[in-house]
């Protein structure tokens, strides 16, 4: 048969296969695979990508609401070992600091509704940080409940009776806090007395109206807890007691110490 430019040669499937193997012999770095071949690894690749992400390892979630800090600080190293706070701290001083908590009346003191705050401390245990907060009260109160609802309060049980006998001497106050406390509860109470601190300056307290005393009375519940056999009455003599040691632990020198 005569070929023509319009016509194409028809190539038997023996012909083609000793062409591949001449072309491959002539270019031995070439790629001539079979388009059966070339698929089967381009699946293989993705099920391996697959088993690779199967095998990566899933973050550890924290609950940080109505846990004990050592709980939340063993899970907090785990996915930094170099952490030191935990991070709800750090988030809700910075969402009050952001939101110019510093300027506002009554900071700490103003109420916010508890079911708005049982959202947001549910989003929070779900490891949620993307809540947008209208103003600095609603994370200054979770920073509060935060607090007070520890397993074991920040100042611990066994240091309650020195604390409320030493409430009037800041230089013991200041010892006790920097030699006694478990190295996660000392991390914790110095970023809060270096905000409360902040928080504490004459310029803020114009405005805030939220002096040392004012802070004090709002953290005391949060920084000592008497112990669960103490007697009412007890109790109410030592809250006064409670709220000059927190007072005092502000005005120390621990918040401005570099750590």
């Amino acid at each position: 048969e005569t070929l023509t430019e319009d016509k194409p040669l028809h190539v038997d499937k023996f012909s083609s296969l000793l062409l591949k193997r001449a072309k491959l012999a002539l270019n031995p770095g070439s790629s001539i695979v079979d388009n059966d071949k070339s698929k089967f690894k381009v699946l293989g690749k993705k099920k391996g990508a697959k088993k690779v992400a199967k095998n990566k390892k899933k973050v550890t979630k924290i609950k940080y609401f109505n846990e004990s800090l050592d709980d939340i600080m063993q899970k907090e190293i785990e996915r930094d070992p170099f952490v030191e706070i935990p991070y709800v701290v750090k988030y809700l001083i910075d969402q009050i600091t952001e939101l110019n908590g510093n300027q506002l009346e009554g900071i700490f003191r103003i109420s916010v509704k508890f079911s708005k705050l049982e959202d947001v401390r549910d989003k929070i245990d779900q490891n949620d940080f993307t809540v947008t907060f209208e103003n600095a009260y609603c994370p200054a109160a979770l920073l509060k409940l935060w607090l007070r609802e520890l397993k074991n309060p920040l100042i611990p049980l066994n240091l309650y009776n020195t604390c409320v006998d030493i409430c009037d001497e800041p230089e013991k106050i200041e010892e006790v806090v920097m030699t006694k406390l478990p190295k996660h509860n000392y991390k914790v109470v110095v970023s809060l007395i270096k905000f409360l601190q902040f928080l504490g300056k004459p310029e803020h307290v114009n405005k805030t109206k939220m002096s040392y005393t004012n802070l004090a009375v709002v953290f005391a519940p949060g920084f000592l807890r008497p112990p669960p056999d103490t007697d009412p009455s007890t109790q109410l003599f030592n809250s006064d007691k409670e709220r000059a040691f927190v007072e005092h632990l502000i005005g120390t020198n621990i918040g401005t110490t570099n750590e």
